[in-house]
């Protein structure tokens, strides 16, 4: 129970309590005067490799997720480095949800490579935006990068990436690759700050060597099995396990070879591959992919790769495979055969879907035009909360589904969509409570209706 002090002069006052920071401030009017005093624990964060080895000098922060009212004084985020053992100390965290990111020069933060404990300490529940409409959340208390403090300790692994770099000679550019493993070993990040982090060392490599094409893994954990022990080569890969690549270049066959992945830190330089060992060829044309479309032209670079434009190759048995991604509008070189052009987003593939396959012959080349299709009409969804979340769209008479994440469902989503009856249902996680919320909204759709629905995300998610 607090006490009551009556001061008739100004004077500096210090509060302390043990399991609560310290409260310094002046007192200069004659009337009682609240003095509230935060909850704050010590933490730990230890960051190893995914050999285990503690990693100093690494960049740890606290973000603080609120799902209570902020108080005087409270902090949005904790940060510092981890000392020479892998560690980084705190002792005034005050109580709450945090969500904790680790970086380090070389390194990539790896979900994969995390340890996720049951015995974690209840009501750190999280669940990622796919989780909030139409399937499950995750299991509560679990996730490697949340933190509910009080905690003693939190340990997060960032994964040494290993890397394929091959690059042609007289750095001549390379139309597309492909690599193929024997035993896969390894696996693309999986959490938005590893793919972040895989890109950014892959546009470093692709920097430094003009015309290269780099790859950028990171380890994947071994499934612990007695009776079939994985056994490991030298080289750190294992035994009897092979990489094999191809590669296209405009105007020669293609090359075919076994490769190795190298740890980043002991990378010394890309797999030279030798352009005696490519023929000349001209089984080539080429095609440019053009959009008609105020509102394509309107997106930035970023929403266009969004989009996902891609060449699918059809075999001689009529089957489709994925050859590469491309960007509209520039000239594209492929060798001879036929494409089939496709997009993730649902409503350009449906673009795509109408043409034809394109035939691409010795020495042609070929203009394919988009164009939009008049039953269908942009749309803006949005919803009432401000938070990260999902927006899924159904139309059931076009049996057209898109789900889209989005990092503001105020600021919501813009897409095309057809005309017919929609459902439109978004969830996310409330900033202010915590807790996960989920709005729904039906409505006709047509070339008549308003562009612009505003969803309420006012119910508790189930």
């Amino acid at each position: 129970m607090g006490s009551i002090a009556v001061l008739h002069i100004p004077v500096t006052v210090s509060v302390s309590c043990d399991g609560y920071r310290e409260w310094k401030g002046q007192l200069s009017e004659q009337r009682v005067q609240e003095i509230v005093l935060l909850r704050v624990a010590p933490v730990t964060v230890a960051v190893v490799d995914d050999a285990g080895k503690p990693l100093a000098d690494a960049e740890v922060v606290l973000d603080r997720r609120w799902t209570e009212p902020l108080r005087l004084g409270a902090r949005l985020s904790v940060q510092g480095r981890t000392d020479k053992d892998g560690l980084y100390r705190v002792g005034d965290v005050e109580h709450g949800l945090y969500v904790v990111t680790c970086r380090k020069p070389g390194y990539i933060l790896s979900e994969d490579a995390q340890e996720k404990t049951p015995d974690a300490v209840p009501g750190s529940g999280f669940a990622t935006s796919s989780d909030l409409v139409g399937a499950a959340t995750m299991s509560e208390g679990n996730h490697p990068f949340v933190l509910q403090v009080p905690s003693q300790e939190k340990r997060i692994v960032l994964a040494a990436p290993w890397v394929v770099v091959l690059q042609v000679e007289d750095a001549i550019p390379i139309l597309d690759c492909h690599l193929r493993s024997s035993n896969p070993m390894f696996r693309p990040p999986t959490s938005e700050e590893g793919w972040l982090g895989r890109e950014g060392v892959r546009k470093d490599l692709e920097r430094r060597f003009p015309g290269s094409r780099a790859y950028v893994y990171v380890r994947k954990q071994q499934e612990s099995d007695a009776a079939k022990p994985v056994l490991i080569a030298p080289n750190g890969l294992p035994v009897g396990s092979f990489y094999e690549a191809e590669v296209h270049v405009a105007g020669r066959t293609p090359w075919r070879g076994t490769v190795t992945p190298v740890p980043l830190a002991e990378f010394t330089g890309p797999i030279q591959v030798p352009v005696a060992s490519m023929p000349e060829s001209r089984a080539f044309g080429s095609v440019q992919v053009n959009v008609k479309s105020r509102s394509y032209s309107a997106l930035d670079e970023q929403a266009r790769s969004r989009l996902g434009a891609e060449w699918w190759v059809v075999d001689a048995r009529g089957s489709p495979r994925k050859w590469r991604t491309f960007a509209i509008d520039d000239l594209q070189t492929l060798p001879i055969g036929r494409y089939r052009l496709r997009f993730r987003d649902a409503y350009w593939d449906s673009l795509a879907k109408a043409k034809d396959a394109i035939e691409i012959a010795e020495g042609t080349h070929v203009d394919v035009l988009l164009e939009p299709r008049e039953d269908f009409r942009e749309i803006h969804v949005r919803g009432d909360i401000a938070s990260a979340g999902s927006v899924v769209i159904e139309c059931a008479e076009s049996g057209i589904r898109l789900t889209r994440l989005v990092d503001n469902l105020r600021a919501g989503f813009r897409g095309f969509v057809p005309h017919g009856h929609l459902v439109a249902t978004l969830g996310g996680r409330s900033i202010r409570t915590g807790g996960l919320l989920s709005g729904r909204h039906e409505f006709t759709f047509d070339e008549r209706s308003p562009s612009e629905f505003l969803v309420p995300v006012s119910a508790e998610y189930k």
